[in-house]
């Protein structure tokens, strides 16, 4: 499998020479297929050999991919794409509405945003009231006003922060504290110090991206107002801070918390420990966080809402998960002047507000996009504009999607779906005989516990705001202020495990290990992923996987770190742990064989997404078996009908990338597409079964990793069990 996927020899043995009986079972595959399914699929290819090109390779083939994206999905983007008609056939009309109407805000703020006319009559000029602030800045107390206004308005600066629930905490919401400043994907994009000759290598490998970086903040500066050289200068000197703020964030030592008395056992399971706001103001004095998170408790107040008690009352609610550098940015600002900081200021500035300005800046940012990942245009304005409208008014743009598109028909059929999902996992971790009975009572009791949470949250918070429909500028300003806001509001609420983040018109789901949940957002229960008109088989492939994908991270090699009460401990056996070690190490084994871009997958990175592909395809697939026997009088599903369930698990994977966007890709903790396919069915003896794959097959290897039962098959390929057994006798 490795080697075809690579480019490489074909296993040995492989291909075998078909013969007519093999022939004519294909044929009768490709017959049984629905229309829609069929012209995706490559029949010159056999399943046995790669099945991703059997089913995705005639998509592939014609598919394009639009100028302004980095790849194509075929399922995924299909989706989205229908949300984002629907959504805009919803703003649009909403602008038709009363002036009273709720949801005439809707579809004011799109129209707003669709003046693009509007934006060139205004040109750069939007900025220049904080531009003069941010200019006629001379010491730190003006520096931090402006910082001040920034945090209040979320606009990125030195500061990342998050509100969510910790490891420490679960009652409650905590702030986090982490580093930021660096707009290149990683800090090794930087040019930065070191004796680690790889990391030089890798560092070098960056100066065009570097030097692309500095071109684009020197046009945006002086779209902005400056003349060209002093747009240079300012260019220049943010590059030199940015890199100054990635150096940090590479030097920060592995062991930094080891001086802080808490043991290490405690910190590798709890992590950071927590913090109060005057604690936090005393250890960094230089950095005014009451000033900070006063001014958005502030913005509250005169919103008539109240936020931030907790952080002002020095509730332990802070996690400051980038200690060193935050002594690295005290010390900094207190021993540099503060035209040192200023330029970044400006660029940074800018650079976060120019999606909201003129064709211009809109094309700078499009050439920058090119350089990194290949796209070659901006995308459709009632595109950019459907999804700035969702963000702005996240609650509004839900409420009015669920009342025209996610009806009560459809909520049945998904609760069915997924309750019988959750089923089947219970059901086959019964079986798992590596687990002892204490470990596993406990494992199913979580697995009884987890929470479903299917189309949308049970309530919204709906923090309102004034909008007009003649300015993008000032209502994405506002929106900002709002998301500020209702952040810090979080701070003063419980958690109860029914908050979402997702909004209902997300095309994606996911599983909260802190409340061990799962969320099934209404915008991803349509086409290609669930119809009511598919076949089951279809249905389960489809949105089924992916249930299950989510229902098994609460036990992939993260989710397993919480127990039935959501604690992070060590809860399984000694050897329930080795045994799980050994199996998800397989899967790591595995995946790092692959490669794409000219590069190696890291099998360690993408193993928890691995492992939930494995379990997805799994209880999906024995979720479809159990409801056609409780349908059809005990009977078994067909041949065909299997086979229909791989085929449409497999699609939806289609996938189609430019080459800068694969490279991107591998620092993502999900496999690309093609793997997240073969090494997922390669491993599967019931897609084998389906396929009459002969063993020895790329998708049909003699050893294979099996997760959540024992295999009928030995686990482990000869060379690794021979090198764990050599482990184990050196360990001994």
């Amino acid at each position: 499998l490795v080697e075809l996927l690579t480019g490489g020899a074909p296993a040995a043995g492989w291909p075998f020479r078909a013969n007519a009986e093999r022939i004519e079972f294909l044929k009768q595959i490709r017959r049984d297929q629905p229309g829609e399914v069929r012209r995706a699929m490559n029949f010159s290819i056999d399943p046995c050999s790669n099945f991703y090109e059997y089913v995705c390779g005639g998509w592939i083939d014609t598919a394009v991919i639009p100028q302004h994206q980095g790849g194509l999905a075929k399922s995924w983007d299909v989706a989205q794409h229908t949300v984002a008609k629907r959504l805009r056939h919803l703003f649009s009309t909403s602008s038709q509405e009363p002036h009273n109407s709720t949801y005439r805000r809707l579809g004011d703020w799109y129209e707003g945003c669709m003046d693009v006319e509007g934006l060139e009559r205004q040109g750069a000029e939007p900025l220049q009231p904080v531009l003069k602030m941010i200019d006629s800045i001379e010491n730190y107390d003006q520096f931090w006003d402006v910082m001040v206004y920034l945090f209040e308005w979320t606009i990125p600066t030195f500061f990342y922060i998050d509100i969510g629930m910790g490891v420490r905490v679960r009652t409650n919401y905590s702030l986090f504290l982490q580093a930021g400043g660096c707009i290149l994907p990683d800090v090794t994009y930087y040019n930065l110090t070191t004796d680690d000759k790889d990391d030089i290598k890798t560092f070098a490998s960056h100066q065009g991206d570097r030097d692309r970086l500095e071109d684009y903040y020197t046009e945006i500066n002086r779209l902005s107002g400056l003349e060209l050289s002093k747009a240079r200068e300012v260019a220049k000197q943010t590059m030199t801070v940015e890199t100054l703020l990635a150096q940090w964030q590479y030097d920060t030592p592995y062991d930094y918390w080891d001086d802080s008395g808490i043991p290490d056992d405690e910190l590798n399971k709890l992590g950071v420990p927590l913090t109060n706001l005057s604690a936090l103001q005393a250890k960094y004095p230089q950095l005014p966080f009451k000033r900070l998170f006063g001014a958005v408790r502030k913005a509250c107040e005169k919103s008539g809402l109240e936020c931030g008690n907790a952080l002002f009352n020095d509730t332990n609610n802070i996690l400051v998960s980038d200690g060193y550098y935050y002594d690295k940015l005290a010390v900094g600002l207190q021993n540099r002047s503060v035209d040192f900081w200023k330029p970044f200021l400006r660029t940074h500035y800018v650079y976060n507000l120019a999606p909201l300005m003129s064709q211009a800046f809109l094309s700078a940012n499009m050439n920058m996009s090119r350089h990194m990942t290949g796209v070659t245009s901006l995308p459709p304005r009632w595109q950019k504009c459907v999804l700035a409208t969702t963000h702005a008014l996240p609650s509004l743009s839900d409420l009015k999607f669920l009342e025209v598109y996610f009806d009560k028909k459809a909520y049945d059929q998904g609760w069915g779906l997924v309750s019988r999902i959750k089923q089947s996992f219970i059901d086959n971790m019964q079986t798992v005989s590596w687990m002892d009975n204490v470990t596993k009572s406990r494992a199913l009791e979580k697995a009884n516990r987890m929470d479903l949470n299917l189309g949308s949250p049970e309530s919204y918070h709906i923090i309102m705001y004034p909008v007009v429909n003649n300015s993008y500028f000032n209502n994405s300003g506002l929106a900002y202020r709002a998301k500020r806001m209702r952040s810090f509001m979080q701070l003063d609420e419980p958690v109860t495990g029914k908050e979402w983040t997702m909004r209902a018109t997300t095309v994606n789901a996911y599983y909260d290990n802190g409340v061990n949940g799962l969320f099934i957002p209404a915008g991803i229960m349509q086409e290609p992923f669930f119809n009511d008109q598919f076949r089951p088989e279809q249905n389960f492939g489809g949105i089924g996987s992916i249930m299950g994908h989510e229902v098994t991270h609460g036990f992939d090699n993260t989710g397993a770190m919480y127990d039935e009460n959501r604690d992070k401990k060590d809860w399984w056996s000694k050897e329930v742990l080795e045994a799980f070690d050994r199996k998800t190490r397989c899967i790591g084994d595995l995946y790092s064989g692959f490669r794409i871009a000219h590069q190696d997958i890291s099998g360690n990175l993408t193993l928890g997404e691995n492992i939930a592909d494995f379990g997805g395809v799994k209880i999906s697939h024995n979720a479809y078996q159990r409801w056609h026997r409780d349908h059809y009088n005990g009977t078994s599903p067909s041949d065909d009908s299997m086979r229909l369930f791989f085929i449409s698990y497999g699609q939806l994977w289609c996938d189609k990338e430019r080459f800068k966007t694969q490279k991107l890709s591998l620092s993502d903790e999900h496999s690309p597409s093609p793997f997240r396919v073969n090494g997922v069915v390669s491993q599967n003896s019931d897609f084998s079964d389906m396929f009459r794959c002969p063993e020895g097959a790329p998708m049909n290897p003699s050893y294979k990793c099996v997760m959540w039962d024992d295999p009928v098959k030995q686990l482990l390929s000869a060379a690794q069990q021979e090198r764990w057994e050599e482990e184990t006798t050196t360990a001994a």
